[in-house]
């Protein structure tokens, strides 16, 4: 399940002014972490699905923006949060079709808000939303291997699914992941 986007909007939007400019239909990708990003050479460090925030310093024109953009989507990030009103106080609409073509979410907040609070709120959304879903993944794990603690089982997954529908679980098995790479096998693993 994960924290999203669309989560972080419901939860902090009001908190850290936050406004979604463009790439909506993306924003129920979850996020697995909130990276700082200034400068493009760190960007080969990301793993995937995370939510990148800069101020722009290392991004002041619209051209360099576009081009820190377009490396966020190659590398798997799930949006960029803008804090504007210092390095960058407009983002120009080609820009935003870009980032709704892509359904890759940007979203900004004004200066005066303390990204180190909303970036530390996040994370630890995200850190929880990861614990939750191993819970639950190895619950219905479980019970696909003991279905005798059914009922025990149904009684644990209660609070996070409507255990009185009907719902499929689906295992997969990669027998060749030695040959994928550590960001595959992480990738094919959240997934």
């Amino acid at each position: 399940m994960g924290f999203t986007i669309d989560d972080a909007l419901r939860e902090f939007k009001k908190n850290y002014k936050m406004t979604l400019l463009a790439g909506e239909d993306g924003c129920s990708n979850a996020m697995t972490w909130v990276q700082m990003v200034e400068d493009k050479t760190i960007l080969q460090q990301l793993w995937g699905k995370e939510l990148v925030v800069t101020t722009g310093l290392g991004f002041q024109s619209q051209k360099k923006l576009k081009e820190f953009i377009e490396q966020l989507v190659k590398y798997h990030s799930v949006g960029l949060v803008i804090n504007t009103g210092k390095y960058i106080f407009d983002i120009d609409q080609e820009i935003i079709d870009y980032c709704n073509e892509l359904s890759f979410p940007l979203l900004v907040v004004p200066w005066e808000v303390h990204i180190a609070d909303m970036i530390k709120d996040f994370s630890y959304h995200c850190l929880r939303a990861e614990r939750d879903d191993k819970y639950i993944n190895q619950t219905v794990m479980d019970t696909l291997i003991n279905p005798a603690i059914i009922e025990e089982s149904r009684n644990k997954l209660a609070g996070d699914f409507d255990v009185e529908n009907d719902f499929q679980v689906m295992a997969i098995s990669v027998e060749t992941d030695e040959e994928l790479g550590m960001m595959e096998r992480r990738s094919i693993k959240f997934s």
